[in-house]
């Protein structure tokens, strides 16, 4: 059976899995927290919609203990309608376990900065190809639409496009991390 206490699993091993059928409003991209428990170091798994691995490898935090939660984010783009979502669990931690796992919370990742939630060209109009693809022109529509930076706080010293995630200064970009994207 599912080691549950009602409103959270736990004692979760790696190679299990939970279903949860959903229905999406509206295609589009979204934010994914998962809050998790897990006082030990390692240790990864993903989330899944449809067979689907919508996630990449997400990594455990250490939380300190088992009745602390901190949320595991990502964001990512879904079709509407009616489906599957899987929460799969990798590998375990040093504590011989994946995490505890708490309500998953999903909210519209539409409307960030920079351009309203629309994708569009930086400048105007598609870069050429052949031609060069400058670095700091990545496409207007914020985060989880145009570009997804899992750490905004880093974007403090950016003087080419303020206030967005993307750690950029025109020509150049840098504090980068796995599971961040850039479109142009």
């Amino acid at each position: 059976g599912v080691d549950s206490n009602g409103s959270g699993v736990g004692w979760i091993s790696a190679g299990e899995w939970r279903e949860y059928t959903v229905n999406v409003g509206a295609s589009g991209s979204y934010h994914i927290a998962i809050p998790v428990s897990h006082p030990g170091t390692g240790g990864s798994m993903h989330v899944k919609f449809n067979g689907v691995n919508v996630t990449g490898t997400l990594g455990l935090p250490n939380t300190g203990s088992w009745s602390t939660y901190q949320n595991i984010n990502a964001t990512v783009n879904l079709s509407a309608g009616t489906q599957v979502m899987m929460v799969s669990f990798d590998t375990n931690g040093s504590t011989g376990y994946g995490p505890g796992l708490n309500d998953i919370v999903i909210t519209s990742a539409g409307g960030g900065g920079g351009g309203g939630g629309t994708q569009s060209p930086f400048n105007g109009a598609p870069a050429a190809i052949p031609g060069t693809v400058t670095i700091g022109n990545y496409d207007n529509g914020g985060e989880g639409i145009a570009y997804h930076d899992t750490d905004a706080s880093n974007n403090a010293s950016s003087t080419f496009r303020p206030g967005l995630g993307v750690d950029a200064d025109g020509t150049r970009i840098g504090y980068v991390f796995a599971g961040e994207w850039i479109e142009y």
